[in-house]
């Protein structure tokens, strides 16, 4: 009896702990979409995306962001690696269909889109876009703001995937994006919300957008002065990535 109180409470205890997320889905088609293959071609962590508003406690809690900037991007880069595995992983158990990485696609042809661990971008104080080892990049970044410019309203993305797709003889191309973001800031910039913000574009080989996934976990709020309050969030990953995958399945079926 002791024994099954014991796994009861553990099994509460974990369910309270689960961060509690939210995932959509928008597709394109309205049947299921026929996939021998899902192409993941790259993983990535962007700039945290930060308030603008209120002006004045927006800037205040900025600041306290800002200094520790180049730590919550050292963690980044540290934990890129992870997310990829992560992703792979929980798309491998929910999809029925085979899962290729960059890792898999032929070295040569693949080799003028490969990033070296990150890209510059034009943000001032999140400077790069951090990618898994052997990735392929298909955007153009900016200051790394505004997620829709970038993945979904870009021709030049399009032209680039399309472009990608013909040579590596594939029929998609996958995209995980993902950041940290600051969604608000109290009075005088005393505390901030924080999210882990995942978003999955799928591409058909002319660039046309299939399906995009976009998860959060549900905003908390930091002081923002400590860098373990970043990295919390961004160790929320497995769970948004699994519900991610497991929603978009609904949306493929295998051929």
């Amino acid at each position: 009896m002791k024994k099954i109180l014991r796994i009861t409470l553990m099994v509460s205890f974990l369910a309270s702990c689960a961060a509690p997320i939210t995932v959509k889905v928008n597709s394109t088609r309205e049947e299921k979409i026929p996939m021998r293959d899902f192409n993941l071609a790259s993983v990535m962590i962007g700039p945290m995306a930060q308030p603008v508003m209120p002006l004045v406690d927006a800037a205040a809690f900025n600041k306290k962001t800002n200094q520790i900037a180049h730590l919550i991007m050292d963690e980044e880069e540290r934990i890129i690696e992870e997310y990829k595995h992560i992703l792979v992983n929980t798309l491998n158990g929910y999809l029925s269909t085979q899962i290729v990485t960059s890792n898999q696609l032929d070295r040569e042809i693949k080799s003028p889109y490969v990033v070296e661990k990150g890209i510059q971008t034009e943000n001032k104080n999140f400077p790069i876009v951090f990618f898994s080892e052997g990735d392929l990049n298909i955007a153009a970044f900016g200051k790394g703001k505004n997620v829709n410019t970038i993945f979904k309203n870009d021709e030049t993305l399009k032209a680039r995937v399309g472009e990608i797709a013909e040579k590596m003889g594939i029929s998609n191309i996958a995209v995980s994006y993902n950041r940290l973001a600051v969604v608000g800031a109290g009075a005088f910039g005393a505390y901030g919300t924080i999210t882990l913000q995942s978003y999955l574009f799928v591409y058909d080989a002319f660039g046309n957008m299939l399906i995009d996934v976009e998860g959060w976990t549900k905003p908390e709020p930091i002081k923002g002065k400590d860098l373990i309050e970043y990295k919390v969030q961004l160790h929320k990953f497995e769970v948004l990535a699994a519900e991610m995958s497991r929603r978009l399945a609904e949306y493929i079926q295998k051929v």
